[in-house]
């Protein structure tokens, strides 16, 4: 599970966009790659246009609350294309069992 900033972050998209090259070795591990932010629907479907990650499921509209619940450093905006509210980003391991 990978949290990113969302669709303003030019760090985020060369991350996922990286991670796409890489996503069959996963596939073949097992291992099922999501992102997600607390990205608008809107903003989140532009992400997915937009960028290379066609194989990248991105989940959206994540609650202030629930990044904290993962314990995500929430941030606010400093520049007009940032939302007002985001969550830095982070990577979890989540064992099926």
């Amino acid at each position: 599970l990978i949290f990113y900033r969302g669709l303003h972050c030019p760090v985020c998209k060369k991350y996922l966009e990286e991670l796409q090259t890489k996503i069959n070795m996963f596939k073949d591990k097992g291992v099922n790659v999501v992102a997600a932010s607390m990205d608008s629907e809107k903003r989140a479907k532009i992400s997915t246009e937009k960028w290379d990650i066609e194989s990248i499921p991105l989940a959206y509209e994540m609650s202030e609350s629930k990044a904290r619940e993962w314990g995500l450093y929430i941030s606010n905006a400093i520049k007009d294309a940032e939302p007002e509210v985001f969550s830095e980003p982070a990577l979890f391991l989540i064992n099926k069992d």
